[in-house]
């Protein structure tokens, strides 16, 4: 406690410096885009301009008055305004945070649309269907998403899936262009796009055996794709139906 010897002219001092050191943090923390009310600012020991005898000021224990009153009401006001900002910024913030997730998740769309578009990617995602768990696919192979390798028991997520089919297609893509640079063999956009999505079942090895060392131009490469739907010596019917759909991009592109 503070001995003063005018009572009044004291408690008049002190509560002006408490206000004005509070105006002053509170105004600088806006400016900062941190409102904080008096009970924080007083908390943290901000506001709070310590007095000859050591004692901060808005710690100072004196009788109530009608000044004393006054300068509470202001702290008061003031603190109230603070939190009524506060509140606003925090519920700002939310909505911020939702139109910022709901903006990623449009534009994350609008990205893989554009990507897939009329591409490879779009052909083998169409082909393969995405599957959530892994499965298997031959004697002793799991497939997962769409068509890559995985193990028994395995999940994935559809967007995890579509990075793995991504990736594992442009390696294939690399391969039809080296067989295809090698041979001369002339293959356009549609048609290259087609062996990678044939690839991406057969491999390099049924790409190597396509191509047969540069001996088949592009028209008997076409007509080729057609031969190669089976596994493991059967004729399947998922990809007597794959070959068609390869042969069709080959011979015609795209469908517009």
């Amino acid at each position: 406690m503070v001995k003063v010897k005018d009572e009044e002219k004291e408690m008049s001092v002190l509560s002006k410096a408490g206000l004005d050191s509070y105006r002053k943090a509170y105004n600088v923390n806006q400016a900062k885009g941190g409102i904080e009310t008096y009970e924080e600012l007083r908390a943290t020991g901000l506001g709070v301009k310590p007095m000859k005898s050591g004692t901060p000021s808005l710690n100072v224990s004196v009788p109530t008055s009608e000044l004393i009153f006054n300068r509470q009401s202001e702290y008061e006001e003031l603190s109230k305004e603070a939190k009524s900002k506060k509140d606003i910024r925090v519920a700002s913030n939310t909505s911020l945070k939702d139109q910022v997730i709901e903006l990623s998740n449009s534009a994350e769309a609008d990205e893989m649309k554009e990507v897939t578009g009329n591409s490879v990617y779009n052909f083998i995602a169409n082909q393969e269907k995405f599957r959530a768990s892994a499965y298997p696919d031959g004697k002793k192979r799991y497939s997962i998403g769409y068509g890559t390798i995985g193990k028994k028991g395995q999940t994935i997520t559809e967007k995890e899936a579509y990075g793995l089919m991504v990736k594992e297609a442009n390696v294939f893509k690399e391969n039809v262009l080296e067989f295809n640079k090698k041979h001369n063999t002339g293959l356009n956009d549609n048609q290259i796009d087609a062996l990678t999505s044939f690839a991406y079942t057969t491999g390099k090895g049924g790409l190597r055996t396509l191509f047969d060392g540069g001996n088949r131009n592009k028209e008997e490469i076409g007509e080729a794709l057609k031969l190669y739907n089976r596994q493991e010596g059967k004729v399947l019917e998922g990809l007597n139906t794959r070959r068609e759909a390869e042969y069709k991009l080959f011979t015609e592109g795209y469908s517009q």
